[in-house]
């Protein structure tokens, strides 16, 4: 007895165009996560830790100052 089974023909095709979210996308969906109670104790360590990074870093680029400057007012 032999059984055969296809799934390649009812799997979706995967986009190529797959991007992975920004640090700075991901800090900001946190803390308005954090803003309207959503968040738990990760996301609450994740900004802790990405600020404690960012703060040690003797010049941050533009994008990064921003951010910063965004998890300090938070």
């Amino acid at each position: 007895m032999k059984i055969k089974i296809d799934i390649s023909a009812d799997m979706p095709k995967v986009s190529k165009n797959y991007k992975h979210q920004s640090i700075c996308d991901k800090a900001c969906e946190f803390m308005d996560m954090c803003d309207a109670g959503e968040a738990d104790e990760y996301h609450f360590k994740y900004l802790k830790s990405l600020y404690k990074k960012l703060n040690d870093k003797p010049k941050l680029p533009k994008h990064l100052k921003k951010l910063m400057k965004q998890l300090t007012e938070f």
